[in-house]
C-alpha cells in the first residue's frame, strides 16, 4: 500500500481512482455506461473506506484489550 501519510488506498487503486473521472467526464448524464463508471468508483472507495474501519477496529479492540478503562473524547473544533 501507499505510505503517504494515512493512505489506505493501493499504488494500483490510486492509479484507476484518478483515471475514472476522466471516463465519467466522457459519459452522457444518465447513461447505462455513466452508471457504471460511478459504480466502479464507488467500488474504489468502498475497499478504502473498509480498511479505515478495520484498522478502526482493530485499533480499539487492542486498546480496550490491553487497557482496563479507556475514555473516548469528541472535541468540537472549527473544520
Amino acid at each position: 500500500m501507499v505510505e503517504s501519510g494515512s493512505s489506505f488506498i493501493t499504488t494500483g487503486e490510486a492509479i484507476r481512482y484518478r483515471r475514472v473521472p476522466q471516463r465519467l467526464a466522457h459519459t452522457n448524464k444518465g447513461s447505462v455506461n455513466r452508471a457504471r463508471v460511478r459504480a466502479h468508483m464507488n467500488k474504489i472507495m468502498r475497499r478504502v473506506t473498509g480498511r479505515r474501519a478495520d484498522l478502526c477496529a482493530q485499533t480499539a479492540a487492542t486498546l480496550t484489550a490491553k487497557n482496563a478503562r479507556v475514555v473516548s473524547e469528541d472535541l468540537n473544533t472549527p473544520p
